[in-house]
């Protein structure tokens, strides 16, 4: 069955009060069912939003549409790529300059660049520096300030007969401009591990070396300097180890595994260990801003009993001086399954949203005990179940107030639970389905207070069954 595109607009927001509890509605929603990569950027003027929609297999085609805050359809744009060699199937978006963007692949034989303003475009299916057993996969991909598509990541040998991997031979880091060319290409074989960080003119490589190496000099890792054309400018080695996810004052910042949690120093990009500063490096997203800086988390609360796979989980925000000291942290917090953050961003300047997916399966009108459970997986009964999945946006202002607490339409299905076994979660047959918004891709943060969301809707779970959602909100 396809889901046709529709958009439903509520005039402005909307608060609606049913059962003495206030529910806040989308401004609009939009419909349109290319399914197998749900991606959207915004227009370099803030003022619409460019959506991306891949159908692979034959005759796949890529399609950009164009719509304004409103929600209306400014004009579409349909890129036949059926007549290349590899299936394309695009799995990250980068928004770079002059409302242009680049659609890659897990491994980087496949990148597509689009102009939809100029309806250009350009496709890139081979690297001609790989061996035609080798994969270029990124782990780290974004558009730097000249507006070219800059990758970090790992160079693979393949199987190329059983399509398997077999080994990671080094790192490599990658640059493409907007016409499409290799502008500069840097490969690695002493490292086994490699991040990129840019810093003003000039970007900061973090990495681990192999352990060969490690045994034969006693250094761990290595800082390396680049200039924007990606030449190293300068290598500093270090006989410590560096997990370095940002950098901040100019200085990198380190997390350590001690025995007892992980601990935090400062590190100078010539490698001096500055000093150790008192901060929890477990997060996720680190978003820096003029006075200070955000991190988010998950965390979670194990069942009292074992054979339990429901726990308290939370996402989490915490907001930071520039000196590591604590301002807040915020925890929104689940009995679920699957409660985790899924897309975080700073918000007018200094403000912070995240979205957060939820996924739980439940018993209906059942209140069983451990020993009722056991005892019915041992006879082998099954019972009536649900499954609920949600996708829920937060935004916190620089206080720690909140500023915006909604929950896209809600989707269910009923029908017969299987009781776990151990750690295995429970399964509920699709029997019956309440539609709404049943996977969450990315979130887009705008000024004046606004936020777009990405989604899958789903009528059922299966891909047939799905439409790419757009939504928009304001607070």
């Amino acid at each position: 069955m396809s889901i046709l595109k529709k958009i439903t607009a509520y005039g402005g927001a909307l608060i609606l009060v049913a059962c003495g509890a206030a529910a806040i509605l989308p401004v609009w929603t939009s419909q349109f069912n290319y399914t197998s990569s749900q991606l959207a950027y915004l227009s370099e003027d803030n003022q619409s939003i460019y959506r991306v929609g891949a159908n692979t297999g034959i005759g796949a085609t890529v399609v950009i549409q164009e719509l304004d805050l409103n929600g209306d359809q400014l004009g579409q744009w349909d890129i036949d790529l059926s007549d290349n060699p590899i299936t394309p199937k695009f799995d990250t978006i980068i928004a770079a300059q002059n409302n242009t963007a680049f659609l890659i692949s897990k491994t980087v034989h496949k990148v597509l660049f689009i102009d939809p303003v100029n309806k250009l475009h350009w496709y890139q299916s081979t690297l001609d520096f790989l061996e035609s057993n080798e994969v270029f996969k990124p782990n780290t991909s974004w558009v730097d300030s000249d507006g070219m598509l800059l990758l970090v990541g790992e160079i693979i040998t393949l199987n190329n007969e059983l399509g398997i991997q077999l080994e990671t031979v080094g790192q490599a880091t990658l640059k493409i401009n907007q016409q499409g060319d290799v502008v500069a290409y840097q490969f690695f074989s002493d490292l086994k591990s490699l991040s990129l960080f840019e810093q003003a003119d000039m970007f900061i490589g973090v990495a681990d070396f192999t352990e060969e190496v490690q045994e034969q000099t006693g250094e761990l890792s290595t800082i390396i300097h680049f200039d924007k054309q990606l030449n190293v400018t300068d290598q500093i080695n270090v006989d410590f180890d560096l997990t370095v996810r940002n950098i901040l004052n100019g200085n990198l910042v380190n997390s350590i595994l001690y025995p007892e949690g992980y601990g935090t120093t400062l590190v100078s990009l010539q490698g001096e260990i500055i000093e150790e500063v008192d901060f929890n490096f477990a997060y996720l997203t680190f978003h820096e801003y003029a006075d200070g800086f955000y991190t988010a988390d998950n965390t979670l609360q194990p069942p009292s009993d074992s054979f339990s796979s429901i726990f308290d989980r939370s996402v989490r925000v915490c907001n930071y001086t520039k000196s590591f000291e604590l301002k807040w942290c915020k925890s929104q917090t689940e009995e679920a399954l699957v409660y985790s953050l899924r897309s975080s961003g700073l918000v007018d300047g200094d403000s912070f949203g995240v979205t957060a997916y939820y996924e739980k399966p439940s018993l209906i009108g059942l209140n069983l005990s451990l020993d009722a459970i056991i005892e019915a997986i041992e006879l082998g009964l099954n019972v009536a179940g649900k499954e609920t999945r949600r996708v829920d946006h937060f935004v916190y202002n620089n206080e720690g107030d909140v500023l915006l607490d909604a929950s896209e339409k809600v989707y269910s299905h009923t029908g017969t639970w299987s009781l776990p076994l151990l750690f295995l979660p429970p399964e509920v047959s699709e029997e019956k389905h309440s539609p709404g918004v049943c996977d969450h891709q990315s979130t887009l943060f705008f000024p004046d207070n606004t936020l777009v969301s990405l989604d899958d809707f789903c009528l059922a779970l299966s891909s047939s069954q799905r439409a790419s959602q757009v939504s928009m909100w304001q607070w």
